[in-house]
């Protein structure tokens, strides 16, 4: 099936007899980080507080996200901000063509880009001039950054939503804290990327923040050495994000609670073959309702 028949039979289901559906984006590699294809839906399992819950909806492969970047524009990044921009701009070309992109930066103040064509824009281009936009100045306010971000990608049309966070410091200037940042992005289900570009012993805590953030929602974290490489990450969480199977269940339970939910999902691999299964680990029943 199709992934875009399944965000189809889940739109109907939910407008005709308000069925709730939790979407569970699954990555499966080998032991050499290769993404293992070709798996069926019986080969995979989603326990839902320690209770395993029917498979309703399964695909796999390339389809639409709803994607924020998130960057630093504090005085730090300013012998960086020009190969991030080159690696954002190499993202926005490789993504899907009706992906809904937009983009936030922060330093003291969170700015969001604005798109002549709306809230979301389908066009590289527009990336890359909202990037080659910023101008470094002030402090560092990353969860501000994070959570606001947050906020607007549940603002999307589309079932799967990501942000990738691009940030060399430690924050210094939030209102909001990392756990509050942390519960928004469990109960939205949306996988957070983060790129940590800072290798100074005070930094040492947010990039431990930021690994945790990606590990949480199912994403990944990285730590280039160089600027330069920032892009080898952008491309390798493009990858990770369009080589994905995409679950779906309807979890038990009342729809209003708001209460974080656990999630396990498990893999019968074949030929007793070794794989790595990373998903969410958990989700709220009153943000799935809104799915």
């Amino acid at each position: 099936m199709s992934f875009a028949l399944v965000v189809g039979l889940v739109a109907q289901a939910t407008l005709t007899s308000k069925v709730v559906v939790v979407i569970v984006p699954v990555a499966v590699t080998d032991d050499a980080g290769r993404t293992v294809t070709g798996l069926t839906r019986d080969r995979f399992h989603i326990f839902d507080e320690g209770r395993e819950q029917p498979i309703t909806t399964f695909g796999f492969g390339d389809s639409p996200v709803t994607l924020g970047l998130v960057l630093d524009g504090s005085p730090s990044m300013r012998l960086k901000l020009a190969s991030v921009t080159e690696a954002i701009d190499g993202y926005a070309r490789s993504a899907h063509p009706k992906d809904e992109l937009f983009l936030v930066h922060f330093n003291e103040r969170v700015t969001r880009a604005t798109f002549a064509a709306g809230p979301f824009t389908h066009n590289p281009e527009d990336l890359r001039a909202a990037a080659s936009a910023v101008r470094l100045s002030g402090t560092t306010a990353l969860w501000d950054a994070a959570g606001e971000a947050l906020e607007y990608l549940s603002r999307g049309t589309l079932p799967r939503k990501a942000l990738i966070i691009v940030s060399d410091g430690g924050d210094n200037a939030s209102r909001h804290t990392f756990n509050q940042v942390l519960s928004r992005a469990r109960a939205l289900g949306a996988l957070v990327y983060t790129v940590g570009l800072s290798a100074e012993p005070q930094d040492r805590q947010s990039n431990r923040e930021l690994g945790r953030l990606a590990t949480d929602s199912g994403a990944t974290s990285y730590l280039p050495r160089t600027p330069d490489e920032v892009g080898a990450a952008l491309s390798a969480i493009g990858r990770d994000i369009r080589q994905q199977y995409v679950l779906g269940f309807t979890p038990a339970g009342s729809p209003a609670s708001s209460a974080i939910r656990q999630l396990r999902v498990t893999v019968d691999a074949p030929s007793r073959r070794k794989v790595i299964v990373r998903s969410r680990s958990s989700y709220s029943l009153a943000d799935a309702r809104e799915q």
